[in-house]
């Protein structure tokens, strides 16, 4: 069964997924440089779009989600899998979700062979935002600065190579929010205060407070 967080945001998000949807994920495939042949690991995978994408594009890939639907049913915490194996390790709209993002991004990280690229994509607070800011979110996402999520990165023993400002992707999904909110709210109770804070959350994007970030990094 679904988490209640992942319920959520499908009801929310509808079929596309995470903000900038089936394009966004390509844009961090091609930002990862990814090779056919290459063997990567889509943490978080849900239903296996990505991994599907990836491997009509003639890569090996491997889902994990701690549902029953991934190839590899595992908590992102805690990864069953080989150290110092794969060429690269995605995971979108995922870690500002997690108990602990650190722990998640090393165990990303360990699975990295030398060379080895980590793609993230995922929801970011602005550092000087209220809290009230994030608190609209918090039922489906905890999103931090992106510093911290940096600092994750390069305690992990990872070098950042591009970073990028998905706003435009971020305020396209706070409409899209925004329009399905009322409706969620009335399947999910604890949809409520989103749908309450749905207006606030779309203007948190717009004046920059609230973002998407796309993050690769290098072993």
């Amino acid at each position: 069964m679904p988490t209640p967080r992942r319920l959520a945001s499908r009801l929310l998000a509808g079929p596309v997924g995470h903000p900038g949807g089936a394009a966004q994920s390509r844009r961090l495939v091609r930002s990862m440089a990814l090779t056919p042949g290459a063997l990567v690991c889509d943490v978080g995978c849900g239903r296996g779009r990505t991994v599907a994408a990836l491997r009509r594009a003639g890569v090996r890939a491997v889902g994990v989600d701690i549902e029953a639907g991934g190839a590899v049913r595992a908590d992102a915490h805690a990864l069953p899998l080989r150290s110092g194996t794969y060429d690269g390790v995605l995971a979108e709209c995922l870690v500002s979700t997690l108990a602990d993002p650190g722990r998640a991004v090393a165990e990303m990280a360990r699975l990295l062979r030398p060379g080895g690229r980590l793609g993230l994509t995922d929801v970011v607070v602005a550092p000087d935002a209220e809290p009230a800011t994030a608190a609209v979110v918090a039922a489906l996402t905890h999103p931090r600065p992106v510093g911290a999520v940096v600092a994750d990165v390069e305690r992990a023993g990872l070098r950042v190579h591009y970073l990028e400002d998905r706003r435009t992707d971020a305020l396209e999904m706070a409409r899209r929010v925004r329009r399905r909110a009322g409706w969620a709210a009335r399947v999910v109770a604890p949809l409520r205060p989103v749908a309450a804070g749905a207006a606030a959350v779309e203007a948190a994007v717009r004046d920059g407070q609230l973002s998407y970030l796309l993050l690769v990094a290098v072993r």
